[in-house]
């Protein structure tokens, strides 16, 4: 800036100087030009005042020696110059001639170096005799030659003048324009030419902050987005670095938001998101499946196109431990299924084809009839357990009703009392005449399950209890002296054909889907299910209904 201001200061100044300079020395020139010319016509009126040419030569001395005077006769003979070096061709001098054509005569020339000028002045007299007078003086070239140490002094005064008014002047605008409100740049009104860049500031201060507003409120709608997300998101800029995280990826890799900035590598190292992001950065999307923190992810990466170029890549974390799970229990029931439906089926045919071939005993014969109905029964319980899964799978809306639980749970124990005696287990029911508002088929599975359950899983000479217990909830807990789960497989029991024994499981019969209905049947309640079991001692479920 105090370049910008300086030079054109300096050389204003100069130009200045110069023309000055130049119309000082032109007008000083002009005025002893008109000064000379009048001395001369002054000399000239007394030099011919009452002249006689005998004069001539008698008045050497009353001349001054500024002024070089010739007297011509008019045989153009010099009869005196007051120069000591005659003029040898005074008829080169243009004011003679004329004089002696108009009788005044007027000229002025340069010398050799055209640093003066010779003003010169002729009359002739009466008897032809013509007087030449002139003076030499400065001409202009020769004023600026002599006022060229001031023009130069000047000049250098100008150059530290502009200097120091530059770096004051500077250091002022600087000061005012570093003074200047960019939020409020119109209430810095101490330069009036200012006003029209200020004005522009202040239009754009406006539109870039309509745009900064703009881009606020979509940084918040993606933060308020993101945020709420249960799925993992992370932006990626260029060389992989971390443009922006939110809470539940935060979360899965075990990271803060104050990886923001930094390489995807020191969030996470697994060499699968490596692949599936560098072939995002070129245009692909990837995917693949990662286990963290002992659940499943699937970990999807895609590009970022800006101007059909890969500006960065978004990597989108899902878990899908439930489904995954659901996945492979859909496997292992439809595995289980056919190996349930295919059991008692090939007993079936394989006891009709003895008999069609004619090749069992006559007194046999009861026997395998026995053995078929018995199968035949099995699929029947079979295929009518998993219609009441797929029921409840599909959340089918069952018909509701005040169902009094004791007095169900008796015509449970009534069904089952054969089944009891038979395996020497006594089965009773106890507590209080409690109400559950629910449907009363699913509630019948309930307890028929877990009573059949308890009798099948039990001791010679064992104990089955359901205990009905009303209160701020309502309670039904059948327990027995049984064999017990493990604790390991206690998780599991509620499995669809999950059996911790199996071996004991076919010799006591069942489908593997009662306590599973007995899951989703309490589910279907809104009820919580307690399992407390030990080897050797017992087992007991408690089933709790909220009061409606």
């Amino acid at each position: 800036m105090r370049k910008k201001i300086f030079w054109p200061c300096f050389l204003i100044s100069a130009m200045l100087i110069i023309l000055c300079s130049v119309v000082i020395c032109a007008a000083l020139s002009f005025s002893y030009e008109n000064s000379a010319k009048r001395q001369l016509s002054a000399q000239l009126d007394v030099l011919t005042y009452d002249f006689t040419p005998s004069e001539a030569e008698n008045r050497p001395n009353s001349y001054s020696e500024d002024y070089h005077v010739l007297i011509i006769s008019p045989e153009n003979e010099v009869l005196y110059d007051s120069q000591s070096e005659a003029v040898e061709d005074y008829s080169s001098l243009y004011d003679i001639n004329q004089a002696r054509e108009t009788e005044e005569g007027e000229y002025i020339y340069n010398d050799g170096s055209y640093m003066r000028k010779v003003i010169c002045r002729a009359r002739m007299l009466a008897d032809g005799t013509v007087i030449h007078i002139s003076v030499s003086q400065l001409s202009i070239w020769g004023m600026l030659l002599r006022a060229l140490p001031v023009a130069a002094a000047a000049l250098l005064f100008a150059f530290f003048a502009s200097l120091i008014f530059s770096k004051a002047a500077g250091k002022s605008i600087a000061d005012k324009v570093n003074g200047i409100s960019l939020e409020a740049p119109l209430e810095s009104d101490d330069y009036e030419e200012f006003t029209p860049l200020l004005t522009k500031i202040e239009h754009y201060n406006r539109r870039m902050q309509t745009k900064l507003d703009k881009l606020k409120r979509r940084r918040s709608e993606f933060y308020a987005v993101t945020e709420g997300m249960s799925e993992g998101l992370i932006v990626l800029g260029k060389s992989g670095t971390i443009l922006s995280i939110n809470k539940a990826a935060q979360k899965l890799f075990n990271t803060d938001a104050n990886c923001k900035g930094k390489n995807i590598l020191t969030v996470y190292r697994g060499t699968a998101i490596q692949d599936i992001i560098e072939r995002a950065w070129r245009g692909e999307h990837g995917e693949t499946v990662q286990e963290i923190s002992g659940r499943e992810y699937r970990l999807s990466a895609s590009p970022v196109t800006t101007d059909e170029k890969t500006a960065g890549v978004y990597v989108l974390a899902v878990d899908i431990t439930e489904k995954a799970q659901a996945e492979r229990m859909r496997r292992e029931f439809t595995a289980n299924v056919s190996h349930e439906l295919k059991t008692p089926l090939h007993s079936i045919m394989g006891a009709a084809e003895l008999m069609e071939n004619g090749l069992m005993k006559p007194e046999d014969a009861p026997q395998f009839i026995e053995r078929i109905h018995s199968e035949a029964k099995h699929l029947v319980e079979l295929v009518n357990d998993i219609i009441r899964l797929s029921q409840l799978d599909e959340n089918t809306d069952f018909p509701k009703e005040t169902v009094p639980v004791k007095e169900l749970a008796s015509e449970i124990a009534n069904a089952l009392s054969s089944e009891a005696e038979s395996r020497n287990v006594s089965l009773v029911i106890a507590g209080d005449e409690a109400k559950i508002y629910g449907s009363k088929r699913l509630i019948y599975e309930i307890i028929y399950n877990l009573c059949d359950n308890a009798i099948k899983y039990n001791v010679p000479g064992g104990k089955v209890e359901v205990l009905i217990q009303d209160g701020e909830t309502v309670r039904i807990i059948v327990s027995d002296t049984g064999i017990g789960i493990p604790k390991e497989y206690q998780q599991r029991i509620f499995e669809r054909f999950y059996r911790v024994d199996k071996s004991h499981s076919r010799s006591t019969g069942g489908t593997g889907l009662g306590l599973s209905i007995v899951k989703h049947a309490a589910e279907y309640h809104n009820a919580k299910i307690t399992l407390d079991s030990e080897v050797g001692k017992g087992t007991s479920i408690t089933i709790e209904f909220l009061k409606s």
